[in-house]
C-alpha cells in the first residue's frame, strides 16, 4: 500500500512540476523554446482532461492560441463527453477556427444545455 501511495505521489508532484513549467513558459520566466517539452510532461503524467483544459486556460490567456486550440482538441479526444473540454474548444478555436468553434459550442451545450457557451453556436460563416 506504502509503494502504491509512493507512485501516486511521484505521478502527481511530475504532473503539477509540468503545469508549473508550462505557466512558466507562458509568462515568461522560462523561455518558450521549453514550452512543447512542458506541454507533453502534461500529456505523460497528468490523467484526465481537467488537466488538459487547465493547460489550454493557461496558453489561451498567454496569446498561444493555436497551441491553446491543440491541447483543448486533446481534452476533447481524451473526454468527448466532457462539456468543459468543449467550452475551452469553442474559446480557443473562435478566432483561428469559426466553424470549429460553432461546432463545439453546439457539444457543449448538448451535453450541459444550461451552460452558455463562449461563442454564439447559429453564427454565420
Amino acid at each position: 500500500m506504502a509503494g502504491l501511495f509512493v507512485v501516486s505521489r511521484q505521478g502527481y508532484d511530475a504532473c503539477q512540476s509540468a503545469r508549473r513549467d508550462v505557466l512558466a513558459t507562458a509568462n515568461g520566466s522560462l523561455p518558450a523554446s521549453q514550452q512543447d517539452a512542458a506541454v507533453q510532461r502534461v500529456r505523460e503524467h497528468c490523467r484526465g482532461a481537467d488537466q488538459l483544459i487547465n493547460v489550454a486556460g493557461l496558453l489561451f490567456t498567454a496569446k498561444e492560441t493555436k497551441a491553446a486550440m491543440k491541447v483543448a482538441q486533446e481534452a476533447v479526444d481524451e473526454e468527448p463527453e466532457n462539456a468543459l473540454a468543449w467550452r475551452a474548444l469553442a474559446a480557443t478555436a473562435a478566432e483561428i477556427d469559426p466553424a470549429t468553434a460553432r461546432r463545439a459550442a453546439r457539444r457543449q451545450l448538448e451535453l450541459s444545455p444550461l451552460d452558455p457557451p463562449p461563442v454564439d453556436p447559429d453564427a454565420g460563416p
